[in-house]
């Protein structure tokens, strides 16, 4: 019986842990209120990934741009990209490796 507790318990803290590493890899990692996105303009993203487990891959990809803000995640595979004209373009943005193998196209 207490051996079950101890498999029951774990499995639960597994899903928990789980769910919180989805949420953040899905949502951006970072917490910005709207005074950070003040001067940010927006893009969204239509990606040809083949699941939304790809999404954490194009978001890291996105994050390595000097002017991108904040990224959020759409199911099933739309991202709205928050970023900074002074810093980056959507030029810069499609320009990334990453949708050499997975395109992408604008949706606004």
């Amino acid at each position: 019986m207490k051996m079950i507790r101890i498999l029951v318990v774990g499995i639960v803290a597994i899903i928990i842990l789980g769910g919180f590493l989805l949420i953040k890899s899905f949502t951006g990692n970072t917490i910005i209120n709207n005074k950070e996105l003040n001067g940010t303009e927006i893009l969204i993203l239509k990606v040809s990934i083949p699941c939304p487990g790809h999404a954490g891959l194009i978001m890291r990809e996105l994050e390595k741009i000097n002017g991108v803000v904040k990224e959020v995640f759409i199911m099933p595979n739309m991202f709205k990209v928050y970023y900074n004209p002074e810093e980056t373009s959507q030029e810069e943005i499609l320009n990334l490796d990453i949708f050499k193998e997975y395109s992408a196209e604008i949706v606004k």
